[in-house]
């Protein structure tokens, strides 16, 4: 996923200055790529054509419910920045792809130990860390200071 949102995509909508406009675009592709959920489908679908259109169909009745998709996409559009972040630090795209993967091994072992609360409203009740006002004041303050603060000066030897 790095490779193509932060290695091509991100270069090909900025022309491959890598800036923070960019990266917003490239967030927001990411987040609403992402939002998804599979289990917010009404019925499980067949993996053929029909199955595919009836899963766009349900994305796309998804992404249109702002308590649904708003919480998963404002979260997710903040790990992107931090992804995004990362990379415009360090300069290196293994960088964004270890934040990635250390994000994604994170929420899966936590999933595994807790519980979604039945009947609470989606943006305070889901097994994930990244779509409540916790998770978003820390990938938040995270991307802030990954974009706002000076870089260092690399010393060059001779």
């Amino acid at each position: 996923e790095e490779w193509f949102f932060r290695g091509w995509l991100w270069t090909r909508l900025d022309g491959g200055r890598r800036t923070l406009g960019g990266a917003w675009l490239t967030s927001i592709i990411f987040g609403f790529a992402h939002a998804f959920r599979p289990g917010a489908l009404e019925e499980r679908v067949t993996h053929d054509f029909a199955g595919a259109m009836e899963a766009l169909f349900g994305w796309l009745r998804h992404a249109a419910s702002p308590e649904s998709f708003g919480p998963a996409f404002m979260g997710l559009f903040l790990l992107a920045m931090v992804l995004s972040g990362a990379l415009h630090r360090t300069r290196n795209l293994w960088t964004a792809v270890g934040v990635h993967a250390g994000g994604v091994l994170v929420l899966f072992g936590q999933g595994v130990f807790t519980d979604e609360v039945e009947g609470a409203p989606a943006w305070i009740a889901t097994k994930h860390l990244y779509d409540a006002p916790a998770g978003w004041a820390l990938l938040g303050v995270s991307a802030l200071v990954l974009w706002l603060l000076p870089q260092r000066e690399t010393a060059t030897t001779s």
